[in-house]
């Protein structure tokens, strides 16, 4: 729900799924009905909070009018902002993080939308590489990302009772072995 309202579309989902929920034969209507009931997915992890994306109205008209934007951008860990132009090329949802996916002087790049802090559609129209698949893009630039995180290696004397929990540790935290 948090990210369909961040879009606008909350209310069209929500009615799009009464109106799908109708069209179904009786039979499945309860399946349905009871499934909604049962599962539910929550896009947000455990130590996030809800971020504020106030230009994302700005960046998602960009890349449906394929307009260059002009955006400036907070770096992680760096107290300075870089004013670059982009080429918008697609928004990701990461739990409950926006990021947009641009081109900029050839290179694909990802932008984390909280850190954008000011975003400017220009007249220019946009390059979209002929190849380009957001999906595939994504999928390579995390495992990249994923595998580029250094890796330290530490030594804990814990309870054996503790143990088995530690496989719970962290989302980059990996447990090796008993010694």
């Amino acid at each position: 729900p948090k990210l369909l309202s961040d879009l606008k579309l909350q209310k069209a989902s929500e009615g799009a799924l009464l109106k799908l929920l109708a069209a179904l034969p009786a039979m499945y209507r309860r399946g349905a009905e009871r499934a909604k009931q049962r599962i539910y997915v929550d896009s947000s992890g455990w130590s996030r909070t809800e971020e504020s994306v106030p230009l994302l109205p700005v960046l998602q008209d960009a890349i449906w009018t394929e307009r260059k934007l002009r955006i400036t951008y907070e770096r992680g860990g760096e107290c300075v902002a870089v004013e670059r132009e982009v080429d918008p090329l697609g928004l990701v949802a990461k739990g409950s993080a926006w990021y947009l996916v641009g081109g900029v002087s050839g290179e694909l790049r990802s932008y984390r939308v909280t850190r954008i802090v000011r975003a400017e559609t220009l007249e220019t129209a946009c390059q979209i590489p002929p190849d380009f698949d957001l999906q595939n893009f994504w999928r390579q630039s995390t495992a990249t990302f994923k595998a580029s995180l250094p890796k330290y290696t530490a030594t804990f004397r814990v309870a054996p009772a503790v143990f088995p929990r530690l496989s719970f540790a962290g989302r980059f935290a990996r447990v090796g072995e008993v010694i």
